[in-house]
């Protein structure tokens, strides 16, 4: 299907249709590339491009839009749109050291990136967009088969910076507590992004407790604390990144010691949905993770395993030992939590076993609370550093 009959497509949808059809960032790219080739004065009117007639190449060595003079190969601009996902520095970095000194580039987006672009990109909001083509649109000569639907386009993109307005705030991610209790509004599932808004508040908690961990800690030597859109760092570290795992959103903290391990062990604090996970990884627990036994022999063969590599109170609590008396949970900043957990060890992969205790709103004997969280992180990265340097 080609650009335009795409756009023609888009236009016997219904409302609700033609919303969901929005999230779509190829819907975009292929739209905008058709009324860039068919209209170059809109180059202008949103990116200040001056071009009599252009080609527009669309996926071009792994570009979302390239726009080239007529008869040229040489871009004269470089789009990377992004609408159901979030700005990767590294992607556009990537793209630099690709294309060192070719075109203006733009990052198209719904939501603001939450870090500095590399140069030489700029960053154009879809709610600019809007407003920089309804100025162009009011004193156009277009079709008239093209009218209606440049028109509808515009308004669909107005549509989506507003609910990118509302729900794409980090300060007011923030108050809402992100993900932990926010009931999803059923409209954004309709229209496509549901997705959108759990990656955002993944995305925001993660700069969030990159801020607020090292404050908190009174560790004066604490470790930096790298996302995963900054620059590669040598030296004590924590990696933090996001993801959604099977729609649930994920934070993760790594310490990473300049000077590995001697076991090969790997500590990692894992939050996702609403559990606190405490993870221990690595070459000594594979093959006893990996043995085909009943789960309550493995987690005496794993503890047995941690205990010889003195990391077992890493799961339970720096302060405490195993639970007794089937009693589950562990150890959150001296108090004890008891775990919802139906064993008092969890397995994932061949040589992962963790620990998890629930995160509720507020504050009670089996839970920990959302407000605790950023003081939790920085004291189990302080003592996962402590089992690092053993």
């Amino acid at each position: 299907m080609g650009k335009l009959s795409i756009a023609i497509d888009w236009l016997t949808k219904s409302p609700m249709q033609r919303m969901s059809l929005g999230s779509r960032e190829l819907f975009h790219s292929d739209f905008l590339s058709w009324l860039f080739e068919t209209y170059p004065a809109t180059l202008f009117a949103a990116f200040d491009v001056q071009l009599a007639a252009c080609r527009v190449d669309r996926e071009k060595r792994g570009l979302d839009i390239t726009v080239c003079e007529r008869g040229s190969h040489r871009p004269l601009l470089i789009i990377e749109n992004k609408v159901k996902s979030y700005p990767d520095r590294a992607q556009l970095e990537r793209y630099n050291a690709k294309f060192p000194s070719e075109g203006k580039r733009i990052l198209l987006t719904l939501a603001p990136p939450s870090f500095d672009l590399p140069s030489p990109w700029t960053t154009l909001l879809y709610k600019d967009l809007e407003e920089r083509l309804k100025h162009w649109y009011t004193t156009a000569k277009l079709a008239e088969e093209h009218r209606q639907y440049i028109g509808d386009y515009l308004t669909m993109i107005g549509h989506l910076s507003t609910v990118a307005n509302e729900c794409f705030d980090p300060i007011e991610v923030r108050e809402r507590h992100f993900w932990f209790e926010t009931e999803k509004k059923q409209s954004l599932s309709e229209i496509g992004f549901a997705q959108t808004l759990l990656k955002f508040e993944a995305m925001a908690f993660k700069d969030f407790m990159i801020e607020q961990v090292p404050a908190i800690s009174k560790n004066p030597n604490f470790p930096r604390m790298i996302s995963n859109t900054d620059d590669p760092f040598r030296g004590d570290h924590v990696n933090v990144w996001f993801a959604l795992f099977n729609n649930t959103p994920c934070v993760t903290f790594e310490p990473v010691k300049t000077e590995p391990n001697s076991d090969g062990l790997r500590f990692e604090i894992q939050i996702q949905g609403t559990q606190y996970r405490r993870l221990v990884a690595g070459p000594p627990l594979r093959d006893i993770s990996s043995q085909k036994c009943p789960r309550p022999e493995k987690a005496e063969k794993t503890w047995a395993r941690l205990n010889e590599l003195c990391c077992e109170s890493w799961l339970f609590g720096q302060h405490l030992q195993r639970p007794q008396n089937g009693e589950k949970g562990f150890d959150f900043n001296g108090e004890w939590r008891r775990s919802r957990m139906s064993g008092d060890m969890c397995f994932y992969r061949p040589d992962v076993a963790y620990q998890y205790i629930n995160i509720e709103a507020a504050n009670n004997q089996s839970s920990l609370s959302v407000d605790q969280l950023p003081a939790q992180v920085a004291r189990d990265i302080d003592f996962a550093f402590e089992l690092l340097m053993r």
